[in-house]
């Protein structure tokens, strides 16, 4: 009997696993337990800012219980009570049993499980394991245990595997779709270029169809103006001809008809012979005008002409002076610096009184300069820019003296009421 026992035990393959190992090296566990935790603290915070609430509540009560009504008592106690059901409220809808928490974690953690164990299985059927335990469970109590006997690496390569393949799995899909999507957008772009074609020809028939159109309203626009023509000129020689017996009967019945419009058509002609005398004597005006103006700029340009010649030959006579001068000074050395300083002095005498003569016949008015220009502007600008920040400054000061005046208003009506309470 305990050979057969003994057998029996041999027969059986054990191995164990260490499950906080596991989920500390799966990086899916770190990131959902840090959502978590996240979350954790965004309750926590809520859930003491709601505790710190109530005992603010109590405090204020307790130190102005004995000044209190009791409706008043009744009323802050009854604040107290609904606040401290929204506390409970809280807790058991973040950390009851089916809370939040409850359901994050079976969202976030028991994919991560379920990997685990599905691991488990594969590695106990492939390598034939009779029994696994978890050596982070509370309710296991390992003593002794043989590193052999660990399988939570084999876990580990378990999941990798299986997480990279569903990557790989996921970029295929991608991949396909991305295809897929490339294959729509040509055949899309094919759509549109189709389209276009087709708007385009639509476009040149269209044209095409308004062109022929304008071209037959043109032709029935001149055929009715030559129709016109036509009718107006028979309307004239039937008139001429019923003008012609009209002035036959009027000769039989009295010649006063004629008479006046014979002296009409005089005055008419004398009308239009003052005007176009008119006209003219104003066009003769206008070109007189022009004439005179014409003579002035050549007359001037003349003036000009004439002046730039005076000051070339004032300014030649003065170089030929100062190369007479130097030519003396090559030749008497002694003598030069006195005649040097002479010449000098009757050279200077003549360009000075070539630039007052220039001077004189230049205009008096001065030209401003681009700096100048430049400089009026910024000033202008500037007296702009002042006169804007005292509108700003102007404005801000009515607005600062309203809002002291509501503040004070505020005040004064905070003060009533605590009066009146």
């Amino acid at each position: 009997m305990l050979t057969q026992v003994t057998n029996a035990q041999k027969a059986q393959k054990v191995g164990y696993i260490d499950r906080d190992y596991i989920l500390e090296n799966v990086p899916e566990y770190t990131t959902a337990q840090s959502k978590l935790d996240g979350r954790i603290k965004n309750w926590n915070a809520r859930l003491d800012k709601l505790k710190n609430e109530i005992n603010a509540l109590k405090l204020t009560l307790s130190n102005e219980k004995a000044l209190l009504t009791a409706d008043l008592i009744a009323e802050r106690e009854e604040d107290i009570h609904i606040k401290q059901t929204e506390l409970k409220r809280l807790q058991e809808a973040y950390y009851g049993t089916s809370g939040d928490l409850f359901m994050l974690r079976k969202q976030l953690v028991k994919p991560i499980q379920d990997q685990i164990f599905n691991a488990i299985q594969e590695i106990s059927v492939k390598k034939k394991y009779d029994i696994i335990f978890d050596k982070s469970s509370e309710d296991m109590v390992m003593l002794y245990n043989n590193p052999k006997y660990d399988i939570s690496e084999l876990v580990l390569q378990k999941i990798v595997k299986g997480r990279k393949k569903k990557e790989n799995a996921v970029k295929k899909s991608d991949k396909e779709e991305a295809r897929a999507k490339k294959k729509e957008a040509i055949k899309e772009k094919a759509k549109t270029r189709l389209t276009k074609q087709e708007q385009l020809r639509e476009r040149v028939r269209v044209q095409n169809e308004a062109k022929k159109a304008k071209r037959e309203a043109l032709k029935k626009a001149k055929q009715e103006a030559r129709e016109k023509r036509k009718a107006a000129l028979k309307a004239q020689r039937e008139a001429k001809k019923n003008k012609g017996k009209i002035a036959v009967k009027n000769k039989e019945n009295g010649k006063e008809i004629i008479d006046a419009k014979a002296e009409r058509t005089k005055a008419r002609k004398a009308k239009q012979e003052e005007l176009k005398k008119a006209r003219e004597e104003k066009i003769a005006k206008r070109e007189a005008v022009k004439k005179a103006k014409q003579k002035e700029r050549e007359q001037r340009k003349k003036a000009l002409k004439e002046q730039r010649e005076a000051r070339l030959q004032k300014n030649k006579k003065a170089t030929i002076i100062k190369e007479n001068e130097e030519e003396k000074e090559k030749e008497k050395i002694p003598e030069v610096e006195k005649k040097k300083q002479e010449n000098k002095e009757k050279v200077d005498e003549v360009l000075s009184e070539v630039k007052k003569e220039v001077k004189e016949e230049m205009p008096k008015e001065k030209v401003k300069t681009k700096q100048e220009i430049r400089a009026e502007k910024m000033r202008v600008l500037n007296e702009r820019r002042s006169a804007k920040k005292t509108k700003r400054d102007s404005l801000h000061k009515l607005a600062l003296k309203k809002r002291a005046k509501k503040m004070a208003e505020i005040e004064a009506r905070k003060k009533k009421l605590e009066k009146k309470e």
